[in-house]
C-alpha cells in the first residue's frame, strides 16, 4: 500500500480539479476509478517531471560499478578481464537502477596530497572545473555474457563517481514547491481521466506550468552559478591541457559572459 505522504498528494491533485470525493488508497485494489487512475499516473507523472531539471531534493551522488573497460587499461590489460567498451570510451560502468537522468561525472575522492588522473593515459588533464571543463561522459545500452540487456555509463574516468536524479517517489524528502508541481501536473493527468472536460483540462496544464516553472526557478536560485561561459570553440584552443596562456583567458571570458539563466 502507498504511503501517506503520496495518498495525501493524490488527494490534493483530485481537489485542484473539483473531485466530491477522496480515496482512501491508490493501489487498484481499491477499487475506484480515481484511485486506478492515480495509482496508473502516479510513477509516470513522478519520472517526466524529475528529469525535467535538476531538482536538488533528488540528487543523489554515487561510486559507480566498473563492468567493462578498453584493452589496455590497468583493469583490462590484455582485454579478457572486463568486458570491452564501446569505442572511442575507456570504461563502462553500470547505470545505477535507481537513476532517471546522469548530471554528471566526477573524480574520485582522493586524500589530501593524493590525486587520480581523469585518464590513464600518461597526459596532463586538467581537473574537473564546474561549467568549464566537464568530464566527458554518454549513456548507453549493452548485453552481458548472458545477453541480459544492461544500462552503462561511458566515460574515460578511472575510478568514477557519479551525480544523477535518483528514483524515488517518496514525498516526504521532496521541496515543497517540488511537491506542488507534481500535484498540479497530476491532476492535468487526471482531468481527461475522469472528466473528459476540456476546458478544465487546459486550465489546469497551464497551472501546471507556472508550478513548474516556479519551482525550477526557485531550485536554481538555491545552487551555486557561474555567469561565465566558455564556447567550445574557445575551450578547443586549449589543447588537451585546457589552459588558455597570458592573459588571454581573461579578455576571451569578459567578451563571451553573459546572464546566467537558472531554470
Amino acid at each position: 500500500m502507498a504511503s501517506q505522504s503520496q495518498l495525501t498528494c493524490c488527494n490534493l491533485a483530485l481537489l485542484s480539479i473539483g473531485a466530491r470525493t477522496q480515496i482512501s488508497s491508490i493501489t487498484p485494489s481499491d477499487g475506484s476509478t480515481a484511485a486506478d487512475a492515480c495509482a496508473t499516473l502516479f510513477s509516470f507523472v513522478f519520472q517526466n517531471l524529475a528529469r525535467s531539471a535538476r531538482w536538488h531534493c533528488l540528487n543523489k551522488q554515487l561510486a559507480l560499478t566498473l563492468i567493462q573497460a578498453a584493452q589496455g587499461t590497468p583493469e583490462n590489460p590484455s582485454g579478457t578481464s572486463l568486458l570491452l567498451t564501446a569505442q572511442p570510451w575507456l570504461y563502462g560502468y553500470l547505470l545505477p537502477p535507481d537513476s532517471l537522468m546522469v548530471r554528471e561525472i566526477l573524480p574520485p575522492i582522493t586524500t589530501t596530497g593524493s590525486a587520480t588522473n581523469q585518464t590513464t593515459l600518461n597526459n596532463s588533464v586538467t581537473p574537473l572545473i564546474p561549467d568549464v571543463y566537464q568530464i566527458p561522459y554518454a549513456t548507453g545500452y549493452t548485453t552481458d555474457s548472458s545477453g541480459n540487456a544492461i544500462e552503462v555509463i561511458l566515460t574515460d574516468q578511472e575510478n568514477a563517481v557519479c551525480n544523477y536524479t535518483v528514483d524515488n517517489e517518496n514525498p516526504q524528502i521532496w521541496d515543497s514547491l517540488f511537491t506542488s508541481a507534481f500535484v498540479a501536473s497530476l491532476a492535468s493527468y487526471l482531468v481527461p481521466a475522469l472528466s473528459l472536460n476540456a476546458l478544465l483540462m487546459q486550465k489546469q496544464i497551464a497551472i501546471a506550468e507556472r508550478m513548474i516553472a516556479l519551482a525550477r526557478a526557485q531550485d536554481g536560485n538555491e545552487s551555486w552559478g557561474s555567469q561565465s561561459h566558455v564556447p567550445d570553440f574557445i575551450r578547443a584552443r586549449a589543447g588537451a591541457t585546457g589552459v588558455l596562456l597570458g592573459g588571454l583567458v581573461t579578455v576571451l571570458m569578459a567578451i563571451c559572459r553573459g546572464p546566467h539563466v537558472r531554470v
